[in-house]
């Protein structure tokens, strides 16, 4: 299987030092199937830092890997972002997550609905 992970460093092998917390999926290197999605992350970072973008590709096995599957945009998958992005999540033994991340009008729902768990908290 390739992947692209888009940043502003070429990076030769997939790196855990180069993850931040409350995203999505947990700390992780974050990498997709779709080339231009790793390309809008590489530009985003190039921006951010003053460089220049780049996308960066791998090829590896994933039936090697221990794997939580999420098959759309479910109350499962919402459950686990928003923990995610709270920073509340529990430790798992995935090797890697696939599924969809929130792009900008999905994280608009996520954050309302954050927001409306915390009110009511």
């Amino acid at each position: 299987m390739l992947v692209y992970h888009g940043s502003s460093k070429e990076i030769q092998n997939p790196d855990l030092d180069y993850w931040r917390f409350n995203l999505d999926f947990g700390k992780g290197f974050y990498i997709t199937t779709l080339r231009e999605q790793a390309e809008k992350w590489a530009g985003r970072r190039a921006i951010v830092e003053n460089k220049k973008p780049i996308v960066n590709l791998y090829e590896f096995d994933a039936d090697l890997l221990v794997v939580l599957s999420f098959d759309g945009y479910t109350e499962e998958w919402l459950d686990f972002v928003v923990k995610n992005r709270a920073g509340v999540s529990e430790p798992h033994q995935y090797d890697a997550i696939y599924g969809n991340i929130a792009n900008d009008d999905v994280a608009t729902v996520v954050n309302d609905y954050m927001r409306l768990l915390k009110k009511d908290g």
